[in-house]
């Protein structure tokens, strides 16, 4: 039967708008359309199960407290990057899903006096998933959809960093937020012209970061850090328009609308102890406040406060072998089935310095389990392998060169 492109446009619009959103959720993948936290410190935080809020590190520029970089002597160049799979399962199905990214990549220069200025990209949110639903009819016109979701939300960080005295360091970024989020619904059946119904939502805004780290002893570091709420601007086009391959063909509909987001606000607080020669116990916690966020849930029942605490110890042996392991425990700031989804990891790392002063590679190794099927409908199993490279140049430091 030849292809009627008013039906297939009539069930764009009854169906393919009017889908019940909730399928997305209901989904094998459904945990990852509410998108996953890319926040992370350097494979060194991650080793230890930590975000990193009281890592003081002077050999990366990888901070999640902006404070932390006031310890930086040398101009240092960083990078972390994050692969791995994940068993994705509800009560009817179960599927695996690889990934990898670029978490978080900086610049560190070091300035007059003992000011650090550091610059690069870090990414908040991943967004990923598709699925495809069961066979219907409407009007006896047989039809399947499909849904796809991709997108991520990361800022441009522009931060300074200050020691005061010798026992107290400060800083403050301001962070430029970008991101795209993109989904569709593709409708197609024997009778119709696919048809596309499109989503696409562009955010930027600016938020402020600021961060402590005080060392009262030697051995000892304490360290918080404050990101206030913020709003940014959102732009929503959404299209309906030829589902084909290849298709190059002006949309049935566009819409556009702005409107403003307000994400919530963060606090960071950490602290690490070196037990004895060669031995840290390091440990940190996040909260963020989520009721407060106005703007789209992305098929999220609910938000609530989402709580991370991590902790862990790390093992230095000799000058160029490090050892690390740790646990967390993360509530996710979403809502399924009813309920918050809690993600439990271990953590286990590896460090070896590049060269003395000179930067160092770092690896972690971690095991995830998220969700519940019991309490979400869903849980996953998670495999991540982070990696981390930093690399500093001699030529312009902050300190004398060392005897």
């Amino acid at each position: 039967m030849k292809p009627n492109l008013a039906a297939a446009v009539a069930v764009a619009c009854l169906v393919a708008l009017a889908t019940d959103k909730a399928a997305a959720s209901e989904s094998v993948f459904g945990l990852q359309f509410l998108g996953t936290s890319d926040e992370t410190g350097d494979a060194r935080a991650r080793g230890l199960g930590v975000l990193g809020a009281a890592l003081d590190d002077t050999m990366t520029a990888l901070a999640s407290n902006p404070a932390a970089l006031g310890g930086l002597r040398y101009m240092t160049f960083s990078f972390a990057a994050v692969a791995g799979w994940r068993d994705a399962s509800t009560a009817t199905a179960s599927t695996q899903q690889e990934f990898a990214r670029f978490p978080q990549l900086r610049a560190a220069l070091p300035l007059f006096g003992k000011v650090v200025l550091a610059t690069g990209y870090a990414s908040l949110r991943n967004f990923r998933g598709d699925f495809a639903l069961q066979p219907r009819s409407i009007d006896g016109l047989d039809y399947v959809q499909s849904f796809e979701r991709e997108g991520s939300l990361y800022t441009i960080p522009v931060a300074l960093a200050a020691t005061l005295g010798s026992r107290v360091r400060v800083g403050a970024s301001v962070d430029f937020l970008l991101g795209t989020i993109d989904e569709q619904w593709i409708t197609r059946g024997p009778s119709l012209i696919p048809i596309s119904s499109g989503r696409r939502d562009e955010f930027h805004g600016t938020s402020t970061h600021f961060g402590v780290v005080v060392l009262p002893w030697p051995w000892l570091r304490v360290a918080g850090s404050w990101a206030p709420e913020f709003s940014a601007d959102r732009e929503r086009r959404m299209t309906i328009k030829d589902g084909s391959q290849g298709s190059t063909a002006d949309p049935f509909r566009v819409e556009t609308t702005n409107t403003k987001v307000q994400f919530p606000q963060a606090v960071r607080a950490g602290a690490t102890v070196v037990l004895r020669r060669g031995l840290l116990l390091a440990g940190d916690a996040l909260w963020r406040e989520w009721p407060a966020y106005e703007g789209s849930l992305y098929e999220a029942q609910a938000v609530g406060d989402e709580v991370r605490i991590g902790a862990g110890l790390e093992y230095k042996r000799g000058l160029w072998s490090t050892v690390r392991a740790g646990v967390s425990r993360w509530t996710w700031g979403a809502e399924v089935g009813g309920n918050p989804v809690h993600e439990t990891a271990v953590h286990f790392g590896l460090g070896v310095p590049l060269a003395p002063g000179k930067g160092g590679f770092h690896l972690a190794l971690e095991h995830a389990w998220v969700g519940s099927l019991a309490e979400n409908g869903h849980e996953e199993k998670v495999w991540r392998v982070v990696v981390s490279v930093s690399g500093q140049e001699t030529w312009l430091r902050k300190a004398p060169r060392p005897r």
